[in-house]
């Protein structure tokens, strides 16, 4: 019995016939039962032509002082290094633009140029034609599609602790403060008549209680006797009171409201808001499920620049992507909370390669993809790049009509995260450091 191995320790692409079993004419039998050996389980180094482009959290590319390659990142990056690993290939990255849009022919003349040709990350066309240059993998993961809009109002935790009162009122509450201080110290060193006119002689820091009752404290460390003093003090307390009352609404609005920015709750308020809509080739057959946007604008630009571009902006702006660019930047903390997703998923789109028609590789692609999907691998992988806390169960890699369905996003409460209070740990620590200060200022005096 002849057959040929195409891949083997002699090299690639081998088309030289091999006995592989005999038939035994005495014992009128084959030597072995293994009538059909496994010819694609090892390609022994042989060179995969990977079409992909570097753009996380699909793909990227760590590289030595030579340009050299020497280890891939992304979901896809890792699960195609998975795949060379267990059926020992060599991969050599072809870097295309997915932002260009292609048509059969321009695939067909890829796929040809060597027959170990593999597009990567492409969508899955249900409606593929029967004449089609190409064949399509299992998925490997599922892209879901939002709108992703920036936040041009965004405050930064200071502003927000300070956003009870304008700059104005502000600097008028700091002045009366540092004047009511130096009243405070000059006449605290006259003489004992007007010390007590003004605080009461029994009052010994009346430093630290102007700055006590300011805060909310209700005790006194001395009650004065004078008439004057006593309308001093009630004064002082009438006004930090009514000060901390109005600061304290302020805050609770802003908490409960978002005053401070108010992004769009649905798709339809970002398209017919003040938002500019930007779109990529790569996403134009998205826009076929959404109404038509007010303003629109074109760009050739990968997704994850253009967001990262948006958190900086100060023009409301918006754009439709797959969740993952909004996941990784998050996960990456790289704009810092700049960015707002409209809680309602557009549509469904599955990953998957793309190999010559009806190719010897397609089997075993598959093969892997559900190896890493058992495994749990690619969940792994998709955890390690995109930040899903806010999404119902894990990110799904199936192509499950029930599993697109369930994919939504959780409408919690606003509930205040360590993020929201970093302005307060601050101020905290920054106080702490001022006492710390103050207190070796006290030892050092003392022993003087």
């Amino acid at each position: 019995m002849l057959t040929y191995f195409p891949y083997g320790i002699a090299g690639c692409h081998i088309t030289k016939s091999v006995i592989i079993n005999r038939y035994d004419e005495h014992k009128l039998e084959w030597e072995h039962e293994n009538y059909f050996p496994e010819k694609l389980k090892n390609f022994y180094g042989c060179k995969w032509m990977w079409a992909t482009q570097e753009d996380m959290p699909y793909s990227a590319f760590e590289r030595d002082v030579n340009k050299n390659i020497v280890a891939y990142k992304g979901i896809e990056g890792q699960l195609f290094n998975f795949m060379s690993r267990n059926l020992n290939f060599s991969i050599e990255v072809q870097e295309v633009n997915f932002n260009k849009v292609l048509d059969g022919a321009q695939y067909a003349e890829m796929l040809l140029q060597y027959p170990e040709y593999v597009f990567g990350g492409l969508h899955y066309k249900a409606d593929l034609w029967r004449n089609a240059t190409f064949s399509q993998s299992f998925n490997f993961f599922l892209s879901h599609f939002f709108v992703v809009t920036n936040l041009p109002s965004f405050d930064s935790s200071i502003e927000k602790l300070l956003f009870a009162f304008q700059t104005s009122a502000w600097l008028l509450i700091g002045t009366c403060y540092i004047l009511a201080s130096i009243f405070i110290f000059i006449y605290g060193n006259l003489n004992a008549k007007w010390r007590e006119v003004v605080m009461g002689h029994r009052n010994t820091v009346p430093h630290y209680n102007l700055f006590v009752i300011a805060m909310g404290s209700s005790s006194v460390a001395a009650v004065p006797r004078r008439n004057f003093a006593r309308f001093l003090l009630i004064i002082w307390l009438l006004a930090t009171l009514v000060l901390r009352s109005i600061y304290q609404a302020r805050m609770y609005q802003m908490l409960r409201d978002k005053t401070f920015h108010n992004p769009p709750k649905t798709i339809a308020d970002a398209l017919s808001g003040d938002y500019v809509l930007q779109t990529i080739p790569s996403t134009n057959a998205v826009f076929r499920n959404l109404p038509t946007p007010k303003q629109q604008v074109f760009l050739n630009e990968t997704e994850k620049n253009i967001l990262i571009a948006m958190g900086y902006s100060q023009e409301p702006k918006a754009l439709v992507t797959a969740y993952e660019y909004y996941g990784y930047i998050r996960k990456m903390n790289l704009i810092n909370h700049r960015l707002h997703l409209v809680k309602q998923r557009i549509l469904t789109k599955q990953l998957v390669y793309f190999v010559r028609k009806n190719s010897h590789l397609l089997f075993e692609i598959n093969m892997q993809i559900l190896t890493a999907q058992t495994y749990g691998f690619m969940d792994k992988w998709i955890r390690e790049i995109v930040q899903y806390d806010r999404i119902l169960g894990s990110p799904k890699t199936s192509a499950s009509k029930e599993n697109a369905k369930n994919f939504v996003i959780e409408r919690t409460a606003n509930v205040l995260a360590l993020q929201e209070l970093e302005a307060v740990f601050i101020a905290l620590v920054l106080l702490h450091g001022c006492s710390i200060v103050v207190f070796i200022l006290e030892i050092y005096l003392f022993r003087n």
